[in-house]
Formats: structure tokens, sequence, C-alpha cells
């Protein structure tokens, strides 16, 4: 059993002031299965914080395309998709 494996895959920081910074990161766990996790923290103009996290497949993480293309080609070089 291997030992799980964290790694940024992309950043991405907009809005005003950078205040929109989304991070994916492909997570490898002890099963050997594959999953990406998009890690969020969006600041309105008002200064209201949302942060947040959501793990997902592979595939779902691939078809969804509100995700970022750079993302899903760095994933798709790292474990030949």
């Amino acid at each position: 059993m291997a030992e799980p494996i964290v790694q940024l895959l992309h950043k991405t920081a907009k809005g005003p002031a950078a205040g929109i910074e989304d991070w994916y990161y492909h997570f490898k766990g002890y099963s050997g299965n594959d999953f990406i996790i998009h890690e969020f923290d969006h600041v309105d103009p008002n200064g209201t914080s949302r942060k947040g996290h959501n793990m997902m497949s592979v595939s779902e993480f691939m078809m969804m395309g509100k995700y970022p293309q750079l993302a899903k080609d760095k994933l798709r070089d790292l474990i030949k998709v």
C-alpha cells in the first residue's frame, strides 16, 4: 500500500485584489484511486469571504467545463488520463 500523495495542480487568483482564489490538487489515497480536491477562498467586494473545498473523481473533474483547462492538462500529463 503506497502512501497518500497530495500535489498542487493549479492555482488561480482573480478579481479585485486577487480576492477570488482557487486551488486544484491531485490526491492519490491508500486505495490507489485518484481524486481532485478543489479548494476555494472567494471574497466579494463587500469583504464577505466564502471558503471551502470539494472532492471529486478524476472523470468528473475532466468532464466539467467550469474547471481550468491548464489544471486538466497537467493532470492528464501526470496520470496519463
